[in-house]
């Protein structure tokens, strides 16, 4: 095939197959996962009031009736964090190794196919060339058995 070399073709499919944009944004999300996985959970902050009736705001003038303020952190078991992290970095990896054998299928596919096509484009070279050899020899065979018949009505 004049003109198209594998290499180029490898390139193309790595750039635009689907399934490799989807691996790398895969990867990217599970990059932005693991300070996450190693962080402390959200502060918890709360604010109310508690009212003596509905009609009218009574602070101050009901004993009963307060603001109420609160924050709290959860804390969880010491090494935990550290263990979501290292979980969260495994996946990573594994997202990786995932995403180069994607990679590696790609090419694979790619050369398989431009071989096969190669190969077809051989055939029809090939098949051409037999088609020429056939034509060759029945003009051989035509003349040939022109002469032939010639000669029988002229001798």
């Amino acid at each position: 095939m004049p003109g198209i070399e594998t290499r180029d073709l490898i390139d193309e499919a790595l750039k635009n197959n689907p399934d490799l944009l989807a691996s790398q944004a895969k990867i990217e999300a599970a990059g932005y996962r693991i300070p996450q996985a190693k962080s402390l959970p959200d502060p918890m902050v709360m604010v109310g009031y508690q009212n003596e009736g509905l009609s009218r705001y009574t602070y101050g003038k009901e004993p009963d009736a307060e603001w109420m303020f609160s924050a709290s952190q959860m804390f969880p078991y010491p090494g935990k964090r550290a263990i979501k992290g290292s979980m969260a970095e495994s996946d990573l990896e594994s997202l990786k190794s995932m995403h180069e054998f994607l990679k590696r299928k790609t090419e694979a596919r790619v050369k398989d196919l431009y071989y096969d096509l190669f190969l077809a484009y051989k055939e029809i070279d090939l098949l051409e060339d037999k088609a020429d050899l056939f034509a060759k020899i029945e003009d051989l065979a035509l003349a040939r058995y022109s002469t032939a018949r010639r000669c029988r009505k002229k001798c």
